[in-house]
């Protein structure tokens, strides 16, 4: 996470796909780990999320990219 985002700082998604493109990768969401455990959340896993809305990432948060190996 914090390859790519400063830890609880407060940013788009827009942010994240920059930092993301920065590193050769293309973001395409995210999962939230304090919703790991809840079905209606998706397991926390968010794909194609809403790019302007404003999000604070914890330690253990995720962000899902594709990238080459």
């Amino acid at each position: 996470m914090t390859d790519y985002i400063k830890l609880g700082s407060t940013v788009d998604f827009y942010t994240v796909l920059e930092a993301a493109a920065q590193r050769g990768e293309t973001a395409i969401g995210y999962r939230l780990m304090k919703y790991a455990d809840d079905k209606a959340r998706g397991y926390g896993v968010n794909v194609n999320p809403k790019k302007s809305d404003k999000h604070s990432f914890a330690e253990n948060d995720q962000i899902v990219v594709l990238a080459e190996n």
